[in-house]
């Protein structure tokens, strides 16, 4: 609701996602997240419904797979750049 929205706000100034929901079926508090969407102050909505395959399930677990990605990534290129390559075959 309104009072999530210095969170939302200080989530995002550090590189974070925010998320806002919404009871399932109310059009007034709907009306409110959709606004935070279109005004860009949260990255995407749905209902307040947690359940596995639904809407919110799968926004969250695919933000945490894309960061999970983005970390393994940032690993991998550190490593490389503290190895020396190999010398090849030829060289």
């Amino acid at each position: 609701g309104p009072s999530d929205i210095p969170t939302f706000s200080v989530v995002r100034k550090h590189g974070g996602l925010a998320y806002a929901v919404y009871p399932p079926g109310s059009t007034e508090r709907f009306a409110q997240v959709d606004d935070l969407l279109k005004t860009g102050r949260v990255d995407s909505c749905g209902p307040a419904d947690y359940r596995a395959g639904g809407q919110t399930d799968m926004w969250l677990q695919r933000q945490v797979t894309i960061i999970a990605n983005r970390m393994v990534e940032e690993r991998r290129r550190k490593l490389e750049s503290k190895t020396a390559r190999s010398p090849q075959h030829g060289e």
